[in-house]
Protein backbone atom coordinates (compact mmCIF):
# COMPACT_ATOMS: atom_id res chain seq x y z
CA UNK A 1 0.00 0.00 0.00
CA UNK A 2 2.77 2.22 0.73
CA UNK A 3 4.24 2.05 -3.01
CA UNK A 4 0.59 2.82 -4.10
CA UNK A 5 0.45 5.94 -1.70
CA UNK A 6 3.82 6.94 -3.24
CA UNK A 7 2.77 6.78 -6.49
CA UNK A 8 -0.15 8.87 -6.18
CA UNK A 9 1.99 11.55 -3.48
CA UNK A 10 5.30 11.01 -5.01
CA UNK A 11 8.04 10.62 -1.82
CA UNK A 12 8.40 14.23 -1.73
CA UNK A 13 5.70 16.17 -3.22
CA UNK A 14 1.73 15.25 -3.59
CA UNK A 15 0.67 14.43 -7.37
CA UNK A 16 -3.18 14.17 -7.84
CA UNK A 17 -4.38 11.11 -9.99
CA UNK A 18 -7.72 10.99 -10.78
CA UNK A 19 -8.58 9.04 -13.92
CA UNK A 20 -9.37 5.90 -12.14
CA UNK A 21 -11.75 7.31 -10.15
CA UNK A 22 -13.24 9.06 -13.73
CA UNK A 23 -13.42 5.95 -15.17
CA UNK A 24 -15.43 4.13 -12.10
CA UNK A 25 -18.23 7.30 -11.46
CA UNK A 26 -19.04 6.87 -15.45
CA UNK A 27 -19.31 2.97 -15.30
CA UNK A 28 -21.16 3.49 -12.17
CA UNK A 29 -23.61 6.20 -14.04
CA UNK A 30 -24.07 3.54 -16.94
CA UNK A 31 -25.02 1.16 -14.59
CA UNK A 32 -27.93 3.24 -13.00
CA UNK A 33 -28.98 4.49 -16.14
CA UNK A 34 -29.28 1.48 -18.01
CA UNK A 35 -31.77 -0.48 -15.62
CA UNK A 36 -34.06 3.09 -15.58
CA UNK A 37 -34.39 3.37 -19.37
CA UNK A 38 -35.13 -0.39 -19.42
CA UNK A 39 -37.48 0.03 -16.91
CA UNK A 40 -39.47 3.32 -18.19
CA UNK A 41 -37.98 3.48 -21.87
CA UNK A 42 -41.03 6.88 -21.84
CA UNK A 43 -39.03 9.01 -19.19
CA UNK A 44 -34.84 9.08 -20.13
CA UNK A 45 -35.04 11.88 -18.44
CA UNK A 46 -35.49 10.45 -15.09
CA UNK A 47 -32.32 7.61 -15.72
CA UNK A 48 -30.14 10.82 -16.58
CA UNK A 49 -31.55 12.60 -13.45
CA UNK A 50 -30.69 9.61 -11.57
CA UNK A 51 -27.13 8.57 -13.20
CA UNK A 52 -25.98 12.72 -12.50
CA UNK A 53 -27.46 12.48 -8.91
CA UNK A 54 -24.86 9.05 -8.32
CA UNK A 55 -22.00 10.74 -9.79
CA UNK A 56 -22.39 13.69 -7.42
CA UNK A 57 -22.04 11.39 -4.44
CA UNK A 58 -18.52 11.00 -4.97
CA UNK A 59 -17.22 14.63 -4.88
CA UNK A 60 -19.65 15.54 -1.94
CA UNK A 61 -17.76 12.60 -0.12
CA UNK A 62 -14.23 14.35 -1.18
CA UNK A 63 -15.16 17.58 0.21
CA UNK A 64 -17.01 16.05 3.38
CA UNK A 65 -13.35 14.50 3.83
CA UNK A 66 -11.54 17.30 3.01
CA UNK A 67 -13.34 19.28 5.74
CA UNK A 68 -14.00 17.06 8.66
CA UNK A 69 -11.72 14.69 8.40
CA UNK A 70 -8.64 16.87 8.11
CA UNK A 71 -6.90 14.61 5.43
CA UNK A 72 -3.46 16.09 4.59
CA UNK A 73 -0.34 14.14 2.63
CA UNK A 74 0.79 12.02 5.91
CA UNK A 75 -2.41 11.03 6.61
CA UNK A 76 -3.55 10.09 3.44
CA UNK A 77 -1.98 6.51 3.35
CA UNK A 78 -3.78 5.72 6.16
CA UNK A 79 -7.27 6.76 4.76
CA UNK A 80 -6.38 4.75 1.50
CA UNK A 81 -5.62 1.72 3.59
CA UNK A 82 -9.00 2.10 5.52
CA UNK A 83 -10.40 2.59 2.20
CA UNK A 84 -8.87 -0.39 0.51
CA UNK A 85 -10.19 -2.56 3.39
CA UNK A 86 -13.55 -1.33 2.87
CA UNK A 87 -13.41 -2.17 -0.98
CA UNK A 88 -11.44 -5.88 -0.34
CA UNK A 89 -14.85 -6.55 2.57
CA UNK A 90 -17.27 -5.81 -0.13
CA UNK A 91 -15.97 -7.70 -2.71
CA UNK A 92 -15.05 -10.86 -0.82
CA UNK A 93 -18.53 -10.59 1.10
CA UNK A 94 -21.09 -9.43 -1.53
CA UNK A 95 -19.77 -9.34 -5.36
CA UNK A 96 -17.68 -12.65 -5.35
CA UNK A 97 -20.87 -14.90 -3.51
CA UNK A 98 -23.32 -13.37 -5.92
CA UNK A 99 -20.68 -14.18 -8.86
CA UNK A 100 -20.46 -17.70 -7.36
CA UNK A 101 -24.32 -18.09 -7.58
CA UNK A 102 -24.58 -16.68 -11.12
CA UNK A 103 -21.93 -18.92 -12.35
CA UNK A 104 -23.41 -22.12 -10.72
CA UNK A 105 -26.97 -21.81 -10.03
CA UNK A 106 -29.26 -21.65 -13.27
CA UNK A 107 -32.51 -19.20 -12.96
CA UNK A 108 -34.85 -22.49 -12.86
CA UNK A 109 -33.13 -23.24 -9.58
CA UNK A 110 -30.97 -26.48 -10.98
CA UNK A 111 -27.56 -26.55 -11.25
CA UNK A 112 -25.48 -24.98 -14.12
CA UNK A 113 -23.00 -27.32 -16.03
CA UNK A 114 -18.80 -26.81 -15.13
CA UNK A 115 -18.75 -23.84 -17.88
CA UNK A 116 -20.13 -21.22 -15.44
CA UNK A 117 -17.29 -22.09 -12.87
CA UNK A 118 -14.25 -22.23 -15.44
CA UNK A 119 -16.09 -18.37 -16.46
CA UNK A 120 -16.07 -17.64 -12.49
CA UNK A 121 -12.33 -18.64 -12.23
CA UNK A 122 -11.00 -16.98 -15.51
CA UNK A 123 -12.42 -13.91 -15.14
CA UNK A 124 -11.35 -13.19 -11.79
CA UNK A 125 -8.23 -14.41 -12.87
CA UNK A 126 -8.64 -11.66 -15.75
CA UNK A 127 -9.52 -9.32 -13.37
CA UNK A 128 -6.30 -9.92 -11.16
CA UNK A 129 -4.18 -9.54 -14.31
CA UNK A 130 -5.64 -6.87 -15.37
CA UNK A 131 -5.06 -4.90 -12.15
CA UNK A 132 -1.59 -6.05 -11.19
CA UNK A 133 -1.04 -4.59 -15.46
CA UNK A 134 -2.63 -1.33 -14.62
CA UNK A 135 -0.72 -0.84 -11.38
CA UNK A 136 2.82 -1.72 -13.21
CA UNK A 137 1.86 0.97 -15.62
CA UNK A 138 0.79 3.48 -13.71
CA UNK A 139 3.62 2.71 -11.12
CA UNK A 140 5.84 3.07 -14.70
CA UNK A 141 4.33 6.07 -15.69
CA UNK A 142 4.71 7.70 -12.22
CA UNK A 143 8.52 6.96 -12.24
CA UNK A 144 9.08 8.83 -15.48
CA UNK A 145 6.96 11.87 -15.00
CA UNK A 146 9.17 12.29 -11.60
CA UNK A 147 12.29 11.60 -12.86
Amino acid sequence: MKRFANSIFGPCKPHWRTTSTKRSTHIIGIAIAIPCVAARPDSPWLAFGLASLSGLTEPLGAIMALTVLQVNADSMGNWLCFVASIMMSVSLWELFPEAWRNATIAPDGGVKDEKGKMAFWIGTALGCVIMLGSDAVLDQSVDDSSA
